[in-house]
């Protein structure tokens, strides 16, 4: 099974403390990037949270962000620096001396300076252990919900794979009718031009024909990166990233059909890579949202 990169988890935890609530999105991304969000009382603990992502996931762009919701600060009593609200006012006497025309100062921004409002320092220590080990559920079922969509993303390009293979066992059996149909059109044209006496000159056309628009080798590759694909997709070791070989694949896909439908001389035969072409581009939008 493959691997999407697109997916949503959240996990939480709640005790007598408080509650940690993880909410985590993926999307594509040619490498590993991610962002974690913390409240700063708990940023010492992003050094870990990014070992634990970077051990489980590959690829893609991971956004986590953290809520935490304090049953401790909540119910705190709010204490005031007395100390340091009496040398405010003593530096504000001494302004409004230098300056009379000051206006006299709004008790609120006192409050509001730094150091005014003190509360208890709160032990963190079961918050911190309850937030990496949520971090950690919901890394799991972000992984989860990946590999869901990764599922239903591998069935979409196993339908594809069958509408190409389909496509080139037609353009196979068409092919040497094709081949049939530009001999006589090719005998008719001397025979116009009254050079069908020579044979040599029927067979020298009909070699440089067949040089010009042969797409056998085009075909069989076709059918071998078929095959590729499909091993990928289903025999691949989880522990590593299989989208970029996907797309790779899916450049050669490309780059065969685009042959064939420069060298066909068959209105049926370009249409049938037209819509190779397009199928194609269809799995290789699919595919950049593969781990």
């Amino acid at each position: 099974m493959i691997n999407s990169m697109t997916a949503f988890a959240t996990c939480g935890f709640q005790d007598e403390w408080g509650s940690v609530t993880w909410e985590m999105r993926s999307v594509n991304h040619r490498f590993l990037d991610y962002s974690i969000k913390l409240p700063e009382v708990l940023r010492s603990l992003e050094v870990e949270l990014r070992e634990i992502l970077r051990q489980k996931i590959q690829r893609g762009r991971v956004e986590c962000c953290l809520q935490y919701r304090s049953v401790a600060v909540a119910c705190s009593k709010i204490n005031v620096n007395t100390i340091l609200v009496r040398e405010l006012a003593n530096a504000c006497d001494e302004i409004r001396l230098l300056i009379p025309s000051a206006k006299g100062v709004n008790p609120l921004n006192i409050l509001s300076w730094p150091g005014v409002l003190q509360g208890n320092e709160e032990d963190l220590t079961l918050v911190k252990k309850a937030t990496v080990v949520s971090f950690t559920q919901t890394v799991d079922a972000l992984i989860v919900n990946r590999a869901r969509e990764g599922a239903a993303l591998q069935k979409l390009l196993e339908t594809k794979l069958q509408d190409v293979n389909a496509a080139v066992q037609k353009i196979r059996m068409r092919f040497p009718e094709v081949v049939v149909a530009q001999r006589l059109k090719l005998s008719n044209k001397l025979q116009d031009i009254q050079a069908a006496l020579d044979g040599s000159r029927l067979e020298q056309e009909m070699v440089f024909f067949a040089q010009r628009v042969d797409i056998c080798e085009e075909v069989e590759r076709l059918a071998t990166h078929i095959d590729e694909m499909l091993t990928v997709m289903r025999r691949h070791d989880k522990a590593t990233s299989i989208g970029k070989r996907l797309d790779f694949l899916l450049q050669e896909f490309n780059r065969e059909a685009n042959t064939i439908a420069s060298k066909s001389v068959d209105s049926e035969i370009t249409k049938i890579a037209v819509d190779m072409k397009v199928c194609i581009e269809q799995m290789r939008e699919q595919v950049q949202n593969i781990e």
